[in-house]
């Protein structure tokens, strides 16, 4: 292009003679005329050989730009086979995990669904229940049929207000009193003081009959315990207590009494035996670091902090460090439970 440039430039620049030369005054003024038009010439081909070379080094760098997205898609697309393997790989596993986390969120929703309605429905059978005129007794051994399992209207004491209790009738010969039991997740069991006090749940469900209750219960008359435990590869094991009493609020519910162990889960109690009880915001353990209570989200007679656990969040679980029910004594390890029973009948 360069050499196109000159020649043309060149073949401008020449003088041409003709006859004319011999017309000296012609001759200057054609001279004149002539180099103008060179001149004009000359500043366009440089003004084209200007923009011919701009074009050139756009061109130039325009396809050492596309060399280098050429070399980059191309390293890309090299590693397209081996991502695509790793995905179609990890495809199935992923779709597992979402299906079980969809169904896992599915029951819980269904969980707490049917608590609500069966929380509505205890409530009213219940206030029927109270409303009725009925026999009130003071213990399940007082049924008239202490093998079968029911709701019933209690009272600890003669001068103790009435409420509607679980009598089990189908364990170790009839007549206990239901105190606590976690069926499934749909009750929170990370309750505050005044609640653990007055109890929450419903009898025939998830429940905690409250820890004032259960003292008016274990103080009037002599008590023993038992714990029902069934974790979720369906193992089932008990624990029993021939005697159990706990203190006033003004002792902070303490496990007062602990009797003889016997059963097939393993003493678990026996680390709690005089222990305060501890809610999130009543701190009653002896661990001087942290608040057991608060890391283990639920209220127990913590030490520092347990052995046993029946208060603790619903997981199947058997990671140390996790919150969940625990009685490690069932199998020496700290797996969850599917099923906790907590139930007590008088001596005499």
């Amino acid at each position: 292009m360069a050499q196109l440039f000159w020649c043309l430039l060149l073949a401008l620049t020449i003088p041409v003679r003709t006859e004319t030369d011999k017309h000296d005054g012609q001759v200057d003024q054609d001279t004149v005329s002539s180099d103008n038009r060179t001149a004009t010439v000359l500043a366009t081909l440089q003004s084209v050989e200007q923009k011919l070379t701009k074009l050139q080094t756009d061109f130039r760098q325009v396809v050492s730009e596309n060399r280098v997205l050429q070399k980059q898609y191309l390293e890309k697309v090299k590693d397209l086979p081996w991502q695509l393997a790793v995905l179609q790989a990890q495809l199935p596993q992923q779709c597992r995990a979402i299906a079980k986390n969809f169904s896992e969120a599915t029951g819980e929703r269904l969980d707490r669904f049917e608590e609500t309605f069966l929380a509505k429905e205890t409530r009213l059978h219940d206030m029927e229940l109270l409303g009725m005129e009925v026999k009130v007794i003071r213990s399940c051994k007082e049924r008239t049929d202490r093998a079968v399992s029911g709701k019933q209207i209690l009272r600890a004491h003669y001068d103790s207000a009435l409420f509607v209790g679980f009598c089990v009738g189908n364990r170790f010969g009839g007549g206990w009193l239901l105190i606590q039991r976690r069926m499934n997740g749909s009750l929170d069991f990370n309750r505050n003081w005044t609640e653990y006090r007055d109890g929450f749940g419903y009898s025939d469900s998830n429940y905690w009959i409250g820890l004032e209750r259960l003292h008016q219960l274990t103080s009037a008359r002599s008590c023993e315990l038992a714990v029902d435990l069934q974790d979720f590869s369906m193992v089932y094991r008990y624990a029993r207590y021939n005697a159990f009493a706990i203190g006033s609020e003004d002792e902070q519910y303490r496990l007062k009494t602990l009797g003889a162990y016997s059963g097939s889960a393993g003493d678990g109690l026996r680390n709690h035996e005089h222990m305060k009880f501890s809610t999130a915001d009543r701190d009653n353990d002896e661990n001087m670091d942290l608040h057991c209570a608060q890391k283990w989200q639920g209220g127990w007679w913590f030490k520092a902090c347990f052995t046993s656990f029946l208060n603790g969040p619903y997981r199947n679980n058997g990671t140390t460090l996790v919150p969940k029910i625990v009685w490690y004594a069932f199998n020496k390890d700290w797996r969850g439970f599917k099923y906790v029973k907590m139930y007590i009948r008088p001596l005499d």
